[in-house]
């Protein structure tokens, strides 16, 4: 998979996190992220510090954040997950494949899966309509990543040139109901797109 260096460099530290965090919460959002996203992110002179801790994971720069809304986005985010959750990404980046938790042992993998290694995902199976959106700048899910997936039912993508990571949620979702006449016409295509293919399958496909 195609993602950005400070995650791909968390492999060397695996055995180390694993012992740190244990079955714990990894990047919960408690009141040390609430402070930091008030104190550090809300202040004009040193937002840029948040900004750069955004595009460092996510992706480069552009003009479709809205900067001087960070402090609200990062009040919110992260909003955590398990360690393990975490360890199995990692697993799956490394490995190429789409499978199952690896529990590092044979005995232990078969007394979860009855077989020496974790069993893959079959993605051909999943049979409800999707929508992909993509873009060259985002460095967790790009064009390469998406072309691993196969054809599934109804599935169209939209290729959202400039965009990174989080655009879609944070200037798609979050400003689109009272603000969309304001919105770039970048912005204003792709949710376009997200609407034409929600009506062009029925309300039962829709609740999948």
């Amino acid at each position: 998979m195609c993602i950005s260096l400070c995650i791909h460099n968390l492999r060397p530290y695996f055995q180390l996190m694993k012992y740190l965090f244990g079955n714990k919460e990894f990047l919960p959002n408690n009141w040390i992220s609430q402070i930091l996203a008030r104190f550090v992110c809300g202040m004009a002179y040193t937002n840029v510090f948040c900004d750069n801790f955004l595009f460092l994971i996510v992706g480069p720069d552009s003009n479709q954040l809205n900067k001087t809304r960070t402090a609200v986005y990062l009040s919110h985010t992260p909003a955590g997950t398990s360690a393990q959750n975490l360890f199995h990404w990692i697993q799956m980046v490394y490995s190429g494949q789409i499978q199952a938790y690896d529990f590092g042992t044979v005995a232990e993998n078969m007394l979860h899966y009855g077989q020496k290694s974790p069993p893959f995902y079959n993605m051909a199976q999943v049979n409800s309509s999707l929508y992909l959106l993509w873009s060259s700048n985002d460095w967790l899910a790009d064009e390469i990543d998406i072309k691993r997936f196969p054809g599934f039912r109804n599935q169209r993508g939209y290729p959202c040139d400039g965009f990174q990571h989080c655009h879609q949620y944070f200037t798609v979702l979050y400003t689109r109901i009272k603000f969309l006449d304001k919105e770039s016409k970048e912005v204003k295509e792709v949710f376009q797109e997200m609407l034409t293919f929600k009506e062009s399958i029925s309300e039962t496909e829709q609740c999948m």
